[in-house]
């Protein structure tokens, strides 16, 4: 997926990927969150669309636009009626292959991301675990060769 570029002040060609920061701050400002976006991709890769009209017999009916669910809405790509009657003839939804493939990469990147905090958490935690094992064996040996002073004779002198 490409990186959003900045305009050059003169309006030709790219300078170069926005900040982070920048990019940030604009779905901010335009409510862009992860959680819309993959609502938006849901309802075009799962998108059925009987659910937006109905057929038989040469006659397609449309549902009106205020039954429509928000997500069957999104999932329009098109509607094309005639130019005499203004009779729908055709409705096109989004492609779904896009949105599933983009989903799929979302998903994938997110079990990498646990797997990766998984693994480095483990390990950390395993390392943590041998390393007060060995401090308590350490331990546990200075003090069985440790000998109280009131039984050393010669450190009681």
């Amino acid at each position: 997926m490409a990186e959003p570029e900045r305009p050059r002040p003169d309006g030709s060609a790219h300078a170069g990927p926005l900040p982070v920061e920048e990019v940030e701050a604009r779905a901010r400002r335009l409510g862009i969150t992860l959680d819309r976006v993959l609502e938006q991709l849901y309802a075009i890769a799962f998108a059925d669309i009987r659910r937006v009209v109905a057929w038989d017999d040469g006659t397609l009916t449309l549902k009106a636009s205020g039954e429509l669910l928000p997500g069957d809405a999104a999932a329009i790509a098109e509607i094309v009626a005639s130019a005499k009657d203004q009779k729908i003839y055709r409705v096109k939804l989004h492609d779904k292959t896009p949105a599933l493939a983009l989903l799929t990469r979302i998903l994938e990147k997110f079990a990498k991301q646990d797997e990766q905090s998984d693994d480095d958490g483990e390990e950390a935690r395993d390392f943590l675990l041998q390393e007060l094992d060995r401090l308590e064996a350490e331990i546990s040996a200075e003090e069985d060769n440790r000998v109280p002073a009131e039984r050393d004779p010669e450190a009681a002198q």
